[in-house]
C-alpha cells in the first residue's frame, strides 16, 4: 500500500491525472540489451562506452523501457552482493549520475537484481555515526543498507524513472505500472517496515 501511496504522490507532484481502473496492461515483447562491463573499466570508473549504449536505448523512446541488463564481467565467483563491492557501487553511482533515469531501462534479471543495483546508490551518513561504528559500517551493510537509509535512494531512482517516462509521454497506466514494478523490485515496502520496526525498537 505504501508503494501505491508513493506512486500516487509522484502523479500528484508531476501533475499527471490518474484514476485506478480494472484494465489489464498488455504484455510487450522486448529485446533485452546485455551491457557487459569489463572489470578493468569498473576499477577505473570508466563509463563512457556504456553511456553510448544507454543513449542508443534512449533513441528507442518508449520501446527502451525494461530492456537493459548490466552485468559485471570478472565478478562471477564473487559471492558478495553488488552493493557490497566498493568499485561496483562506485561505478553504478557514476553511471546514474550521468543517467539519473537509468532504472527506467532496467529489467529485473532475477529476484534481487534491480534491488541490489538500487542499493548501490545508498551512501552512509558517516558524520552522524559515532567514530567507533564507522569501521564496522564499512564491513557490514546492515546499518547502512536497511531502513531509512535505503528508502530515499529507492524513491529518488523511481522518481527519476517516472519523470523520464512522463517526458516520453507514457500513459498514466504505464506510469503507474512502471512505479509499482520498480518499487516492488526494490522491496520498498519491506525496507519501510524494517525502518519502522527499528524506530520502535530504539
Amino acid at each position: 500500500m505504501q508503494s501505491l501511496n508513493f506512486a500516487l504522490e509522484l502523479f500528484k507532484k508531476s501533475g499527471v491525472p490518474f484514476k485506478l481502473s480494472g484494465e489489464e496492461s498488455t504484455e510487450r515483447e522486448l529485446k533485452v540489451t546485455r551491457l557487459v562491463v569489463n572489470k578493468e573499466h569498473v576499477l577505473k570508473g570508466h563509463v563512457q562506452t556504456y553511456l553510448k549504449i544507454i543513449e542508443s536505448l534512449e533513441k528507442k523512446k518508449q520501446k527502451g523501457r525494461s530492456s537493459l541488463v548490466i552485468l559485471f564481467d570478472g565478478y562471477d565467483k564473487d559471492i558478495r552482493k553488488m552493493y557490497d563491492v566498493p568499485e561496483i557501487k562506485s561505478w553504478v553511482q557514476k553511471i546514474v549520475k550521468n543517467k539519473p533515469h537509468l532504472f527506467y531501462f532496467l529489467v529485473n534479471a532475477n529476484d534481487n537484481y534491480v534491488h541490489d543495483l538500487a542499493l548501490c546508490m545508498v551512501t552512509p551518513f558517516t558524520n552522524i555515526v559515532p567514530k567507533a561504528l564507522q569501521d564496522y559500517i564499512k564491513t557490514s551493510s546492515d546499518l547502512v543498507l536497511s531502513g531509512a537509509d535505503v528508502t530515499p535512494a529507492i524513491r529518488k531512482v523511481t522518481e527519476s524513472a517516472f519523470m523520464y517516462a512522463k517526458k516520453l509521454k507514457h500513459s498514466p497506466e504505464d506510469l503507474m505500472d512502471l512505479c509499482m514494478t520498480l518499487l516492488d523490485n526494490m522491496s520498498y515496502e519491506q525496507h519501510l517496515k524494517e525502518s519502522k520496526q527499528r524506530l520502535q525498537d530504539a
